[in-house]
Formats: C-alpha cells, sequence, structure tokens
C-alpha cells in the first residue's frame, strides 16, 4: 500500500495540473483555489508577455471591389476544352491536362437534345479577359479547340 504523503504529494501535482488548465481556460482566480488550508501564491509574469499587440489601424474598404448582394447570382468563367458522351473518355483527357499542373474539373449535364455529355473544364475565372489568355495557352500548347464558358451560381443565402 502507497504511503500516504506520497499520496498527497500526486494529488498537489494533479491539482495544480488541473489549474493551470483552467487557468489558461480563463475558468479559475488563483486566488480561490487552497490547497491543504494553504492558499497558491499568484505567479510572477513578465508584464512585456501580458501587454496586448498593438492596434493594427483598419483598414478601408476599397471601392473598386463591389460586394455582390445577398441573394443574386454569382458569375465566373472558365474554359471548356471538350465535351463526350463518355465519362471514361472526359476523365482520360482530365488526368492528363492535371499532370501538366491544370485545374481540371469534369461536370455531368442532362441536355435535352443530345442527353447526357460530360464536359471537360479548366479553371475558374473571375474575368473573361483571364479566361481567354488560358484558352489561347491550351489552343496552342495542348492543341485543343476551348472556348470560355460563363457560370453562374447562386451566392449563399445569409
Amino acid at each position: 500500500m502507497p504511503d500516504i504523503s506520497v499520496l498527497r504529494e500526486l494529488l498537489i501535482v494533479l491539482t495544480a495540473i488541473i489549474s493551470i488548465v483552467f487557468l489558461f481556460a480563463g475558468t479559475l482566480d488563483l486566488a480561490e483555489l487552497r490547497l491543504g488550508g494553504a492558499a497558491i501564491p499568484e505567479p510572477k509574469l513578465d508584464p512585456r508577455a501580458a501587454a496586448p499587440p498593438p492596434a493594427r489601424p483598419k483598414a478601408e474598404p476599397r471601392a473598386s471591389e463591389p460586394r455582390e448582394p445577398v441573394g443574386r447570382l454569382k458569375t465566373s468563367y472558365t474554359v471548356q476544352v471538350a465535351s463526350f458522351r463518355d465519362r471514361a473518355t472526359a476523365d482520360r483527357l482530365a488526368v492528363r491536362l492535371r499532370r501538366d499542373r491544370y485545374v481540371v474539373t469534369v461536370a455531368r449535364v442532362v441536355l435535352p437534345d443530345a442527353g447526357v455529355r460530360y464536359r471537360v473544364r479548366v479553371g475558374t475565372f473571375k474575368t473573361r479577359q483571364d479566361a481567354l489568355r488560358l484558352a489561347d495557352i491550351l489552343k496552342t500548347k495542348e492543341k485543343l479547340d476551348p472556348f470560355v464558358a460563363l457560370v453562374t451560381t447562386d451566392a449563399p443565402r445569409l
């Protein structure tokens, strides 16, 4: 059977560990904690460590970046490089383009007159001009016949 003094010391260590955890969580005041009737002394903290970081000046909103109204459609542009009836063929082209470090998606769409098609698209751009630049690169480097497609999605409702 362990000695009572060993158990008492173990209890003191465990209590100290728990108090440190609660202290850092902000739910314990050291002045209220007592062990064996003796108050725990307040720790001496470095005043430089307790000082808050200097305040940053508030950034003014940029006038050139209009915000999207909530509930409106959000538009972007992508470069469509191909459309296939077969998913495997679309995936093979996507793998080839990904090897060249392009960001590629394969989108499944159902067209009324053509049925299921798999569109291979590269990138997402805010402006049509950026998408056109990539389309030119894909045409020259990858020997594809790409075009720029407009993509509209619902903006998230807040």
